[in-house]
């Protein structure tokens, strides 16, 4: 009986939350809100705005390098908590990476913002700070529950 209850708590456990998906596709849009240039798209890309090398010389890049990182750890922090699979730690951080690139991207299509390979990595990192926060709470609570 209780090699049925622990198969049935793991089974339970690897389930998708809905309350956590639907909190994350929320953090999702607002990034998307608030980092794509809706407003200024133009028809040509602007190459030479890009930042290739991180440059931390005033307090404003330093603020700047942490909002990437704390906009980012919800996100990390919501997938797994969201997915609740073993796989979904890498996936987290991996697919934050990806939409830190295509939002990143669009950027270079507009005047007003500047793309940013340190921003990118800065996003990353903060999902895999929420990732690791999140997973170091799931090996705290027993059998994954609240």
């Amino acid at each position: 009986m209780k090699s049925v209850r622990r198969l049935d708590a793991s089974v339970q456990s690897s389930q998708p939350n809905t309350l956590w998906c639907l909190a994350w596709l929320g953090w999702v849009a607002l990034i998307l809100t608030a980092v794509m240039p809706w407003g200024d798209f133009q028809n040509h890309p602007h190459w030479m705005n890009v930042v290739w090398v991180p440059r931390v010389d005033t307090l404003h890049k330093l603020l700047d390098v942490l909002g990437n990182v704390l906009l980012y750890v919800p996100f990390g922090y919501g997938f797994v908590r969201g997915f609740q699979a073993q796989s979904a730690r890498w996936a987290g951080v991996l697919l934050a990476a990806v939409l830190s690139i295509v939002s990143e991207g669009t950027q270079l299509y507009s005047h007003s913002r500047v793309p940013s390979l340190p921003d990118i990595l800065c996003n990353t990192s903060g999902a895999w700070v929420g990732v690791h926060l999140a997973s170091r709470r799931a090996r705290r609570t027993p059998q994954g529950g609240e």
